[in-house]
């Protein structure tokens, strides 16, 4: 059988495998797999209704792929959902297919053609292929199919007019397609530009002029407009201002390496170093150059948080793939020719080509076979994560439209996300990723909350509690509010005798009721415990403009004259996901490990106390610091308890502040006062020696309290159904008088406003 032969059959059937696995997969829960794909499919049918693309959109990616996908709607008159969804589905698995041969054209020229093939089939064997396709990073596919083809062409000797028109078409279609991809090439293009001059000793080839002339246009087009009016404050904001970035610096870590790309990415180092001997021989330098580029600056932007740069660090792992796989390539290549070159002195009865095909064909799939249970439990993982648009879901908007034809308005759970609103036709507010952008009321109301934000704390509490937690206080971590503290219910409780009798009311157990009220103009959050006939606790939560605590009041009124040793136990736990490992008590610990002085030490050493009487302190505030975040927690007392607490775990976590105050025999209403500052370096730097200054500090600038709650926000925005994800509905969600139960199944929860509702106010 000729070469020939052997490569038409290789394209045929290394086709139909990757046409048949991507679409597959991107159907695999039953429609297609991700929320983004909603996004491109609406602004899509914005454009097919206006016939303009706005540069609104420019928060978005650029245009191309929905222009391209809107062609292709009115070219197949695909008048309806599904239809839709399959023709998104079928150009996905085109991008797929020209990635991967794109891949195979590269790895080719960097050494033979049977590179190619392996880097093609290496492609398999990535993980970040599969996940690109499941999340609906289809402007991102494409745009690497256009960037890997320009970077191919840029060096070919080729001067005609016609492979320059296809050099200024690619660039000028790879700016439309996505800015990372835009910004990434032009950093690729700028140093081998002076590795041509300072190496190369060459001055621009015509090839090279003519791609810059069609990134230009295209940036023209779409960028400058919109960038012009923020030119001043473009590079501080791009590369220094989004510190949300900072939350997936764990995407890029050695580890996951590892588990996306495997041996590859081992093999691709040394493929990178062994290729350079051999492109010089064969004069091919300049794309080499071109191809280490694109191998070795999206790895570097990977790791860039560590020069203090902000940037999505796991999208640029997408682009560096074709290139490590067609390193790789050349290493597994050579393995194979070793393999032959000894094979081949045996004495074989069949040609050299069929053992060339049988060592090749057995190489890969001992390949696939080494990365196939890792690379099949993350596909099984990330279909199940990635499924937005299931039958569940679209079985519940159908449900809902039918049912409620008339116009309503939505809050609708990050998952199902937004293809809800597609299907419902009702107007959606969706919650969101709070890596993306926090969509503050979605997220308040889905979790029944009231909040009180400010730059510095986010103190939330639940209309129905969550297990374990009274008050939260959340600090900015990366940009993004994360829990550092919470009074624990189990610990949180008042003593007392009555009678001669001693009981303890745990504050979880009472009965409760929150509200705003207005004092002398200040907004405060109000939550009122009762016991029936015995006594009435409140608890006052204010946030002062300009000021960084939280400040909180109890008031404790008996409802009869036989409360007697009366006792208030307070129990603040923090977060163990944080790492506070360092507390401030004056004159016991400076800033240490509770370890270093313990008042009590656990039998096994697992944890330790340090005992305090606060009203003997020199200052009147404890501390505590989680170093490795960056997070403090200081409690002032504006009324001193009678004993205080520190406990600390064997891992040197600090778990818990715990107070008591006496009350002794009560008669009359007895309150006390604490402040509470909770923020991290991120919002404010302060100096260990003079931390006392955070609760005194007059903070200038933009400081705005902003108060929230569930009834409010439904109120105002007029919402009349809650579209839940089931794995986080609580059916204590319907005993609140907010909620009726409409519609429920196997993964998803609708619940009807009921339409009494109003906000407690006093």
């Amino acid at each position: 059988m000729h070469k020939e032969s052997y490569r038409k059959i290789f394209v045929i059937s290394f086709s139909v495998l990757i046409i048949f696995t991507f679409y597959m997969l991107v159907s695999s829960n039953g429609f297609i797999l991700g929320n983004d794909p909603a996004i491109h499919l609406s602004k899509t049918y914005e454009i097919l209704e206006t016939g303009t693309v706005s540069f609104s959109e420019i928060t978005w990616y650029p245009p191309l792929y929905r222009i391209l996908l809107a062609e292709c709607i009115i070219f197949t008159g695909a008048s309806n959902f599904e239809s839709a969804l399959f023709i998104m589905k079928s150009l996905t698995v085109t991008f797929d297919w020209l990635l991967i041969f794109s891949v195979y054209l590269i790895g080719a020229r960097l050494r033979n053609e049977e590179s190619g093939i392996i880097a093609s089939s290496l492609m398999l064997l990535c993980y970040p292929l599969y996940e690109i396709n499941f999340w609906g990073g289809y402007s991102s596919l494409l745009s690497i199919v256009y960037m890997y083809l320009l970077l191919f062409h840029l060096s070919t000797k080729s001067e005609g007019f016609a492979y320059k028109l296809i050099v200024f078409i690619t660039a000028f279609s790879m700016v439309l397609t996505h800015q990372f991809a835009t910004f990434l090439t032009i950093t690729i293009l700028i140093f081998y530009a002076l590795i041509s001059f300072l190496v190369f000793r060459r001055s621009f080839t015509r090839t090279f002029i003519v791609a810059v002339l069609g990134a230009l246009a295209a940036f023209v087009l779409w960028y400058v407009p919109v960038i012009l009016p923020y030119i001043n404050v473009l590079i501080s904001h791009i590369f220094f201002g989004e510190r949300t970035y900072l939350n997936l610096t764990w995407r890029v870590t050695l580890d996951v390496f590892l588990m996306s790309f495997g041996f590859i990415i081992l093999f691709a180092f040394l493929g990178a170093l062994l290729t350079f001997y051999n492109s010089k021989k064969r004069k091919e330098l300049e794309f080499y150059t071109l191809l280490f580029l694109s191998f070795l600056i999206p790895l570097v932007l990977t790791q860039s948080y560590l020069f203090g740069i902000l940037l999505p660090y796991d999208r640029f792992v997408y682009y560096l793939m074709p290139s490590a796989v067609a390193f790789a390539a050349v290493i597994t290549y050579l393995i194979v020719k070793f393999a032959f070159s000894y094979i081949i002195n045996l004495d074989w009865k069949i040609q050299k080509n069929q053992i060339k095909v049988i060592l090749l064909t057995s190489s890969i799939s001992l390949l696939f076979v080494s990365r196939f249970p890792v690379l099949t439990n993350k596909v099984y993982e990330a279909v199940d994560y990635y499924s937005y648009l299931n039958p569940q879901s679209y079985d519940a908007g159908i449900w809902l439209k039918r049912t409620y034809p008339s116009e309503a308005n939505l809050i609708v759970a990050e998952k199902p996300g937004s293809f809800f609103e597609m299907i419902s036709s009702k107007s959606t507010i969706i919650e969101t990723n709070p890596l993306i952008q926090r969509e503050a009321a979605a997220e308040t109301v889905l979790n029944l909350a009231y909040e009180i934000e400010q730059p510095f704390t986010l103190f939330r509490v639940y209309e129905i509690r969550m297990p374990y937690e009274l008050d939260q206080y959340n600090v900015l971590i990366h940009n993004v509010w994360k829990r550092a503290a919470f009074l624990f219910d189990e610990e949180t409780f008042l003593s007392y005798t009555k009678d001669g009798k001693e009981f303890s009311a745990k504050i979880p157990d009472l009965e409760r009721k929150i509200l705003w009220t207005e004092e002398k103009g200040s907004r405060k959050l109000q939550i009122q415990y009762f016991s029936k006939n015995e006594f009435i606790l409140i608890e006052n939560v204010e946030a002062k403009n300009a000021k960084i605590p939280i400040y909180i009041s109890w008031t404790f009124t008996p409802l009869c004259n036989e409360i007697k040793n009366a006792s208030f136990h307070l129990s603040i736990h923090f977060d163990l996901y944080r790492s506070f490992e360092r507390a401030y008590v004056p004159e016991k610990l400076n800033w240490e490990s509770p370890w270093n002085k313990p008042s009590y030490i656990e039998g096994d050493r697992k944890w330790a106390l340090v005992d305090f009487n606060p009203e003997t302190l020199p200052e009147n505030y404890v501390a505590f610091n989680d170093p490795a975040n960056g997070v403090f927690y200081a409690f002032q007392f504006k009324d001193y308890p009678n004993w205080g607490s520190i406990g600390v775990l064997s891992t040197k976590q600090i778990d818990a502040l715990r107070l008591r105050y006496d009350f002794g025999d009560v008669n009359d209403t007895v309150s006390l006062a604490y402040s509470i500052a909770a923020f991290s370096e991120e919002s404010y730097h302060v100096s260990l020696k003079e931390f006392s200054e955070v609760f005194n500090l007059e903070m200038r600038g933009n400081f705005a309290v902003q108060y929230r709650d569930y009834l409010t926000c439904a109120k105002e925005m007029a919402i009349q159904f809650l579209v839940f994800d089931k794995e986080k509905f609580r059916t204590e969600f319907l005993n609140s008088n907010f909620l009726q139960l409409v519609y429920s199944n196997d993964l998803y929860v609708i619940c009807k406003v009921k339409g009494d509702n109003s906000v407690n106010t006093e």
